[in-house]
């Protein structure tokens, strides 16, 4: 199952296509294709039932693996501290998941009901 796809990475991190720094759009496809399975084998350590419809919670944890993924590629050790941080976050609620802390639906609460759960999120979609 796949927890997120190549558009939903490319809109939401900003100047994706230039951070893979690969020469043909099939090195690029393949290069974000491993990420995206890099950061599904990592969720599923974590989280073994997840509903069909893949939460946003566990389609923003993939999101932030795999950029965190493109930023070391890319960049080594200059990673930015934002960045760092969401991966953090990430694998802080991979763990709450995991012992039942955060649970799963495939439902959004609409803008009138409060949050499921606060999250240290600070990108705007």
């Amino acid at each position: 199952m796949a927890y997120v796809t190549t558009t939903d990475l490319e809109l939401h991190i900003l100047g994706l296509e230039n951070l893979c720094r690969t020469t043909t759009q099939v090195d690029y496809e393949v290069l974000l294709t491993s990420f995206i399975a890099k950061a599904e084998a990592m969720i599923n350590v974590y989280v073994s039932d997840i509903p069909e419809e893949t939460p946003e919670l566990i389609k923003q944890i993939a999101i932030d693996l795999v950029e965190y993924y493109v930023y070391r590629r890319a960049d080594g050790d200059k990673i930015p501290e934002k960045v760092k941080e969401s991966f953090e976050t990430a694998k802080e609620l991979l763990q709450k998941i995991k012992d039942g802390e955060i649970i799963l639906t495939n439902t959004t609460p609409s803008t009138s009901e409060a949050p499921l759960i606060e999250s240290e999120y600070d990108k705007v979609f």
